[in-house]
């Protein structure tokens, strides 16, 4: 069964299980942009993806470069958000 224009998203306890970013406010949709990840997620999930991502901006691996402390932020900002929210 395709539900190809959405009629039937919101129905069953699939809809529950499986929210995808229409179900968040515009700083948790931001926050999953920013983190470059798609609900559902797991708490593990997110973990890793922001290991990853730390791994790249540091500071010693970007020489200073202020372009990526500032990215570094908003990638610590994003995970403070969505682990509040994402379940674990």
């Amino acid at each position: 069964f395709n539900d190809a224009f959405g009629i039937f998203k919101d129905a069953g306890p699939e809809a529950e299980a499986k929210p995808d970013c229409e179900t968040f406010d515009v700083a948790v949709r931001r926050s999953f942009s920013i983190m470059g990840i798609k609900p559902p997620i797991t708490l593990t999930e997110l973990k890793s993806r922001y290991k990853d991502l730390v791994k790249q901006l540091h500071p010693d691996v970007n020489g200073g470069d202020p372009a990526a402390e500032d990215r570094l932020k908003e990638i610590n900002q994003a995970y403070a958000a969505l682990k509040k929210i994402v379940p674990s």
